[in-house]
């Protein structure tokens, strides 16, 4: 299979969720993991964001333990329920050649 992407579009954003029956087992982890391989092997994609609310811990906690690093906090960085907030952005890179 073949992926062309535009030059311009080489930086993504992930999201996750996973219900609370299945949290702490890792599923999160391994899927997160996978897409981050999958994104800078398959798609040469150059960089990654997660945004995080700054309440929601085990996400932060998630987007390190898959080797994303805290950049900001940036005001207005995502809409929920039609209102503006706070997010935590973490960025991954590709691992160095």
């Amino acid at each position: 299979m073949s992926y062309t992407i535009p030059s311009t579009w080489l930086v993504l954003a992930i999201g996750y969720w996973l219900g609370d029956n299945y949290q702490q087992q890792g599923y999160a982890r391994e899927a997160v993991n996978a897409l981050i391989e999958f994104c800078f092997s398959i798609l040469k994609i150059t960089r990654i964001e997660v945004v995080c609310d700054p309440d929601n811990i085990p996400s932060q906690n998630l987007a390190k333990s898959c080797g994303a690093v805290f950049e900001v906090s940036s005001p207005n960085r995502y809409i929920y329920n039609g209102k503006p907030y706070q997010g935590l952005v973490y960025s991954i890179l590709p691992p160095e050649s």
